[in-house]
Order: C-alpha cells, then sequence, then structure tokens
C-alpha cells in the first residue's frame, strides 16, 4: 500500500511523541499499562510508515528505546498491516481522543514542561542523552521569582511552566477574542436548518409569551363567574398560583424570543444553538406538561366548556388560551430538540491546532501573526 502525505503523517507522530515525553503528567502516566499501549502503538504507526515510505535513519527506534527506558521494560513494535490509509489516519488521531478523555484537555496543552526534545533524522543523538543535555541547561530565572513571594519559581522548570501556563492563558483569551469577533469560526459545520430553528423558536416563544399574558387577563375576568360542572354550580375564584406562573411564562418567553430574534453579528452566533436556553426550555416545558397537563385536565376542561358555552368571555377565553398554550408548548419542545440534536460540534483539531499557532507566535514574539484567521 502506497502511502500519501508521509512526510506529513511522520511530522504529526513525532510532534505527538514529543508532546507525551516533554510532559511529566504523560510520562508519569506511562505506568499505566492501557496508556503505554496507546503510546507503543504511535511509535509502530512510526516504523510502519518509515518502512514504507523507505526512511533510511528510524526516530520509531529512538522512540520506543525511550519508552522502555522510562518503563523499564522490553516492548517490541506491534506488527501492523493497514490496507486503507484513512485507517491509519484513525489510529495516528486515537492518541488525541484517548488523552482528551484521560486528562479532560487535548493533548496540544501538554506543549507546555519543562523538557525540551528534539530529533530529527539528522541528529545521532539519543533520545536520552538530548533529555538529559536539556535537563543539564539553565535558562535564567527572573530576580523577581528568585526569593521572597516567588519561591515557588525558584527553579527554573518550574519558572518555565509557569511562563507556558501564562502563554496558553492569553492565547485561550485572544482566541476568544477571535470567536467573538467572527475572525475564527469554531465549529465544523454550518447547518441552514439552525438559522431556521431559531426563527421558529423566537416566534413560538412570544407566541407563549402573549397566550400566557392573555391567560393572566382572562383569569382575571373570570373571577366570579358562576359555572356548572358535573350537575353541580360552582363560584370561579383567582387561583394566585397559575396567574404567578403564567407571569413568569410570559416573561421568561419574551426573554427567549428575544435571544433568538436579535442581530447576530457572526457565523459563530448563526450556525450555533444556545444549549443553555434549549436545556432551560426543557425543563419549563417538562415541569408545564407534568404539572398541568393530564388526560383528566383536558376532558374536565372540554365538559366545562360544553357545560358553560353561554358564560362570559373570560371564563371561555381562559380555557381555549389553555388549550393554545399547550399545542404552542408541543411545538417548542420538538423544535428545541432538533435545535439541540443539530446544533454544530466544535471542531476540536482545528481550534487545537490555533491554539498552537498562538502559542508559537507569542513565544516568537510576532503576535500580530498569531491573530490572523484560519
Amino acid at each position: 500500500m502506497e502511502i500519501k502525505n508521509s512526510k506529513k503523517l511522520l511530522s504529526e507522530i513525532d510532534s505527538n511523541l514529543k508532546i507525551i515525553f516533554n510532559s511529566s503528567a504523560l510520562l508519569n502516566k506511562l505506568k499505566d499499562e492501557t496508556f503505554e499501549d496507546v503510546v507503543l502503538k504511535q511509535i509502530s504507526i512510526l516504523k510502519f510508515i518509515e518502512k514504507k515510505a523507505k526512511v533510511k535513519e528510524s526516530d520509531a527506534d529512538l522512540w520506543i528505546k525511550k519508552l522502555n527506558d522510562i518503563n523499564g521494560s522490553k516492548r517490541e513494535f506491534i506488527e501492523l498491516n493497514y490496507s486503507n490509509q484513512d485507517d491509519i489516519v484513525d489510529d495516528i488521531n486515537y492518541l488525541s481522543v484517548y488523552v482528551q478523555n484521560m486528562f479532560k484537555k487535548p493533548l496540544s496543552e501538554f506543549k507546555k514542561d519543562d523538557i525540551k526534545l528534539n530529533i530529527s533524522s539528522n541528529d545521532n543523538k539519543t533520545v536520552d542523552s538530548k533529555v538529559n543535555d536539556n535537563m543539564n541547561a539553565n535558562p535564567m530565572v527572573p530576580p523577581m521569582f528568585q526569593n521572597g513571594m516567588g519561591n515557588q519559581f525558584n527553579s527554573p522548570e518550574n519558572y518555565q511552566l509557569w511562563q507556558n501556563e501564562m502563554q496558553m492563558m492569553v492565547a485561550r483569551n485572544r482566541l476568544q477574542q477571535m470567536v467573538n469577533t467572527g475572525e475564527f469560526y469554531q465549529y465544523k459545520t454550518k447547518p441552514l436548518i439552525i438559522r431556521i430553528i431559531k426563527y421558529i423558536i423566537s416566534g413560538v416563544a412570544i407566541g407563549l409569551a402573549l397566550i400566557s399574558i392573555l391567560i393572566g387577563i382572562f383569569l382575571l375576568l373570570s373571577n366570579g363567574i358562576k359555572i356548572s360542572s358535573a350537575g353541580k354550580e360552582d363560584v370561579l375564584t383567582i387561583n394566585y398560583f397559575t396567574l404567578i406562573s403564567q407571569i413568569i411564562y410570559a416573561l421568561l418567553f419574551l426573554w427567549i424570543g428575544y435571544i433568538f430574534l436579535k442581530p447576530l453579528k457572526n457565523d459563530n452566533q448563526k450556525y450555533s444553538y444556545n444549549k443553555f436556553l434549549g436545556y432551560m426550555m426543557l425543563i419549563i416545558i417538562i415541569y408545564f406538561f407534568f404539572s398541568q397537563i393530564t388526560v383528566s385536565f383536558l376532558y374536565q376542561n372540554i365538559s366545562i366548556v360544553e357545560s358553560n358555552s353561554q358564560q362570559k368571555i373570560g371564563f371561555n377565553g381562559f380555557i381555549v388560551c389553555n388549550f393554545i398554550q399547550v399545542g404552542l408548548f408541543g411545538i417548542a419542545l420538538i423544535v428545541n430538540i432538533l435545535g439541540l440534536v443539530f446544533s454544530p460540534k466544535p471542531d476540536i483539531e482545528r481550534i487545537n491546532a490555533k491554539l498552537a499557532q498562538i502559542m508559537d507566535e507569542l513565544k516568537s514574539g510576532n503576535n500580530k501573526d498569531a491573530a490572523k484567521p484560519n
């Protein structure tokens, strides 16, 4: 099987392995056999591609030696046999997925530790010697971190870690600004259905707000009306709990309608679905249905309307609006679920790549280039 873009794949694996062996957190995790197996497979994939690409000097040999030295083991390359390049790419990407699930942060965030590895096919040094050389290096620690309040930074390693954490924080803030201004699009797709769903949700939300206001008005108008139900006559009195609930519904849905309808500044806002509002609407709708909508509730109200068709408009209007409200809540439930389902997924790889680019630009001092969109 011929491997396309073999240099790119080799570079990606090599970069990932450098991150792992540069990070004390990931190095400690190598004691876990499962993680060790994942890393070993990455090294074996590197060896597989090197053979196919006929690379003369193998970096994979250096990496497996380093792995065995760290764990005191004698692991050997896994025999791999790929027939499809997509399978190779999937296995390479699995490392990032595994680290993300294990540490709850992407692999690229570990590019900030104390050991600096730099291996290449043109360098005859072993990985061990390079680690030792870099660990023996003594970068200058600024005087402000040498005494007093800065005792926690009194070693080059701690200072370097602090510096990288600060750079990562700056990079995250800068990326967030680019997302907010629309310079960087953070999702994988731009689903048009989300824009349609937003318009429907805003319309339904405003409709629910108006219906809630009408229900409150009709509730007040029906106070004191005599009605007959099941052969008995009753006098309606104001249910203050229902009145307060309708006022809350009206305010909430006016706000939700405004949020979904307000002008959107960029594609990140246009094609994303506000999950906080989505889940809040689910809670409101579920509460509404469980607290008010039952078969007996519907049957009882239909019977009362039929028995009191000549009554004042206040009472009948109250009942009719209740049924309209039920229908609108049902529409809101369906459309809201569709919005949550079709909401675009963040493009984690692209986000991490942009963060890495900004970090590199910060380290090189070229801040303008870091702000350019992808």
